[in-house]
């Protein structure tokens, strides 16, 4: 059985005031677990975007060429050994 005191409660409107604090402490709560959830995902969604970013930086790396065109130095600048 419900104690009175608790029925009233129960039965009773709430005024603006107590629904605006309410509504302030359940908006307050959402935002700490949103944050504690952000502190979690971010490193997570951080490696996933480098994993999907991780070919394009792959085939950028091999279509750039070397300093100096890419082409060996050729010899005839060297003096010649016996």
């Amino acid at each position: 059985m419900i104690p009175t005191h608790m029925f009233h409660e129960l039965k009773r409107a709430r005024t603006g005031a107590e629904q605006r604090e309410a509504g302030l402490r359940k908006s307050e709560s959402a935002a700490a677990i949103a944050q504690v959830g952000s502190l979690f995902t971010r490193p997570i969604r951080a490696s996933l975007r480098f994993a999907q970013q991780l070919p394009a930086r792959l085939a950028t790396e091999q279509t750039v060429s070397p300093p100096g065109g890419g082409q060996l130095p050729d010899e005839s600048g060297l003096p010649a050994a016996d």
